[in-house]
């Protein structure tokens, strides 16, 4: 199967980390192994953020990356990408028209905007991942839905134009039926662990940790990740 990635607003390339879109990086490069692994036929397209990056670069892990010209080479908001949309989609509409592929994955509301301009006309089936809704965004970090607008209503008409939504969580499925989604279009699939990188140690731990009874929760974040003990 042939699958069109669009993650335009970052690199399945950049290190997870680097940059506050890394967890989205991770997910599309890891995504992208998987079903390489399988067999199919990968292409993620990600809006150009360097002069020096070759149009096109092969993965180590078996799948392609392009660098499509669309604004600035330079890394941006997401929200300064929508003046170059036109630019992004036509540039996904024209490689999709002479090589349709069988399914297109985008990620980011912006992505998705961009990935159904060229999707739509060309009657393709399309899938959509958020990685985070506006609304539910202003309400977690306490600030003000005009904050997100333009993410918010972007969200709206992609959802409305996506053939299928891939929600991460409950929470965010029910977000999407709030806004007017049909149930019978979305998905909830979680994310995934690595089990070969995120394994139990095999250090023994100390007398004094065994003889309290206390048990050790490690909570992961983005940004950072934390170590205590508790009853």
């Amino acid at each position: 199967m042939r699958v069109a990635f669009v993650s335009e607003n970052v690199s399945p390339l950049v290190s997870p980390g680097v940059a506050e879109t890394g967890r989205q990086s991770a997910h599309v490069a890891q995504l992208s192994a998987a079903l390489a692994r399988r067999g199919h036929d990968v292409v993620v397209y990600t809006r150009r953020q360097d002069l020096d990056a070759p149009d096109r670069v092969h993965a180590d892990a078996n799948f392609d990356v392009v660098h499509v010209s669309a604004g600035p080479a330079q890394p941006s908001s997401p929200d300064n990408h929508l003046a170059h949309m036109a630019d992004f989609a036509r540039y996904l509409r024209c490689q999709w028209q002479e090589n349709p592929p069988d399914v297109v994955h985008a990620h980011y509301w912006s992505s998705g905007l961009m990935a159904q301009l060229a999707a739509r006309t060309l009657g393709l089936t399309s899938l959509q991942t958020f990685h985070g809704l506006g609304s539910m965004k202003a309400r977690v970090k306490g600030g003000s839905q005009r904050q997100y607008e333009h993410q918010i209503r972007t969200e709206r008409v992609v959802a409305k134009a996506a053939s299928r939504i891939i929600a991460t969580h409950a929470d965010e499925a029910l977000e999407l039926a709030r806004m007017g989604t049909p149930r019978t279009r979305i998905s909830v699939v979680p994310n995934g662990v690595d089990l070969n990188l995120f394994a139990p140690s095999d250090r023994v731990p100390s007398i004094e940790a065994r003889e309290s009874r206390m048990r050790r929760i490690v909570c992961v974040g983005r940004s950072n990740h934390a170590g205590a003990w508790t009853q």
